[in-house]
């Protein structure tokens, strides 16, 4: 049985703190001090599916474990993913359709010499059969640093980059996404999203669209497209958080 020892760094930020001030005359989201988790898992992979048998999953108590043999690969079809429901069929999402804010956030790492590459988006929509879709604006490839640059290699760097083609490097990244939720239409809400405490991405400063149509929930984060062309690789996805916040007083509208 393998054993893996990791630990992971307790973190205190502000999400409107990180990044500009302001930027072409809009400010960062700054969240309200009353908040709610929605959904909390340390091992947050639920199963795979249609793997051919290289990929293997290991859940512990404090995070999951992707892992790929050398020189192994998954077919196109195949992926790894994180439910919101304990529903198997991930038909219950994780509802924020009654929050003003609400943020998503997970820790990405590994254990050995490459991180195993693949890419990764959410699912959300209002509904299961109708409606919900592929959320382009959270997609990211994460790559090994190996291929970019050798004197990286026993560092174990990752490389994320964004639907937008922005990249950052590094050792482990802690994502966070955040969202100025409009109830009225959600497709209108804003999206930041933050790396390693940083801002990466504001929909109010991209000429893409961020939300092509309304949603109400979160289905699922879908990982895919699994390779490892080089030495055994893995990917350590930990510390899965959905928090909802209102800013609004009871008796007032927000």
């Amino acid at each position: 049985m393998l054993v893996i020892g990791i630990s992971f760094v307790t973190r205190s930020y502000d999400v409107g703190s990180a990044g500009p001030a302001n930027s072409n005359g809009y400010s960062t989201i700054v969240l309200p001090e009353n908040s709610e988790v929605l959904w909390e898992q340390s091992a947050p992979v639920y199963d795979l599916q249609k793997t051919k048998g290289n990929l293997m999953l290991e859940n512990t108590d404090s995070y999951s474990r992707l892992y790929l043999p050398e020189g192994s690969s998954e077919p196109l079809e195949a992926y790894a993913r994180i439910m919101f429901s304990e529903n198997p069929y991930g038909k219950v999402p994780c509802d924020v359709s009654e929050y003003d804010y609400f943020t998503l956030e997970f820790d990405l790492s590994c254990t050995q010499t490459e991180v195993l590459s693949c890419d990764f988006y959410m699912v959300i929509g209002t509904d299961y059969l109708a409606n919900r879709y592929k959320f382009d604006a959270s997609y990211f490839e994460i790559e090994n640093i190996t291929h970019i640059d050798e004197s990286m290699r026993q560092k174990g760097y990752l490389q994320l980059t964004s639907n937008s083609l922005k990249t950052i490097t590094a050792e482990k990244a802690h994502i966070v996404f955040v969202c100025d939720y409009d109830k009225d239409n959600s497709a209108n809400s804003r999206l930041q999203i933050k790396v390693n405490n940083q801002i990466y991405y504001d929909s109010v400063l991209s000429d893409a669209e961020c939300f092509p149509k309304e949603f109400t929930g979160i289905f699922e984060i879908r990982f895919r497209f699994f390779e490892n062309l080089h030495s055994s690789s893995d990917l350590l996805i930990s510390n899965l958080k959905v928090t909802g916040y209102n800013d609004k007083v009871e008796g007032q509208t927000k």
